[in-house]
């Protein structure tokens, strides 16, 4: 038995973490102390410390020394300000690279979205990441034999702005208009073409359609051309995102796929479907190739 004044519990096995003559350490039926010790004499060190496991204490609990459990806190009291794994508590703590535009303090320090840039219209910021790019094939038979796809590898990217949506027929109807771009492959070149040739418009019902048939070139203007509509000053600097920036947007980097960019075995095997190969892709993206186009803006500065 563990005691204090007129508090009682049984202790797991008969042991209790902390020395008897500590008892005033007893917390009752919660733990709230990070110190390696089974503090409410439950049979379990420190729960609710580390909830998220990225070895930062949660700000709630106070912490002495270094725990096991949560090494990476450097407060007497924790100092990490979202410790729920099913709230994206993995992409929150000290020392993380602020995310723009998504009100979020994912650095903890009481701020959000300090040092951002705006993001262009209709586009999102992808944070610097690391991420396995190609065919997880332990998940993913659709890419096994695709050679572009494999080998997996590991790429990481610098910060930058991706459109939200893929590039709509009536976003590029607006770029043929003002004469900024040539007009797609129409149902000359495809029965799933989502532009009419014959109108010189998005087919009837397609509007929102992603745009496809369209050359590699006329993409490439495209962006130009939007990048001077939204962000005239870096005009220039818009162009279509790489392999790598568009499949990292899709996918996610290690750490939005549950996984330490340093751990490379367990973000290598986190890697979900190849977008682009897996099936829900391939029906979205059969008509013709480049089956549809994304701009991709200049890196946001910080302060």
């Amino acid at each position: 038995m563990c005691g204090k004044g007129g508090v009682g519990a049984s202790c797991v096995a008969g042991k209790w973490l902390c020395e008897y003559k500590a008892v005033a350490g007893y917390e009752g039926g919660q733990e709230l102390t990070c110190d390696d010790k089974d503090n409410n004499c439950n049979g379990i060190t420190d729960e609710g410390c580390d909830d998220d496991g990225d070895k930062y204490c949660d700000a709630s609990m106070a912490v002495v020394a270094k725990p096991p459990i949560c090494p990476n806190s450097l407060n007497s009291k924790g100092d990490d300000c979202n410790d729920d794994p099913t709230k994206g508590g993995t992409s929150a703590h000290p020392g993380k690279i602020e995310v723009c535009s998504n009100g979020v303090d994912e650095n903890c320090n009481g701020t959000i979205d300090e040092g951002c840039v705006p993001a262009p219209a209709g586009m999102v910021f992808i944070p610097a990441g690391t991420f396995w790019m190609g065919c997880n094939t332990a998940k993913d038979s659709a890419c096994a034999n695709q050679v572009s796809e494999n080998p997996q590898h590991k790429v990481s990217l610098s910060p930058y702005f991706i459109d939200i949506t893929e590039v709509t027929a009536a976003e590029y109807k607006k770029c043929v208009d003002a004469g900024g771009c040539s007009a797609p492959g129409g149902e000359n070149v495809s029965s799933y073409a989502n532009w009419s040739t014959a109108g010189n418009k998005p087919q009837a019902g397609r509007e929102q359609h992603p745009l496809n048939c369209v050359t590699w070139t006329d993409s490439q203007k495209f962006c130009k051309w939007r990048g001077s509509k939204v962000d005239a000053a870096n005009a220039s600097k818009y162009d279509l995102p790489t392999d790598a920036q568009w499949e990292m947007a899709a996918r996610g980097s290690c750490e939005k796929n549950g996984s330490a960019a340093s751990n490379d075995a367990a973000c290598k095997a986190a890697m979900g479907l190849t977008p682009g190969v897996s099936s829900w892709r391939r029906a979205a993206m059969r008509s013709c190739t480049p089956a549809s186009i994304g701009a991709a803006a200049p890196t946001p500065q910080r302060q």
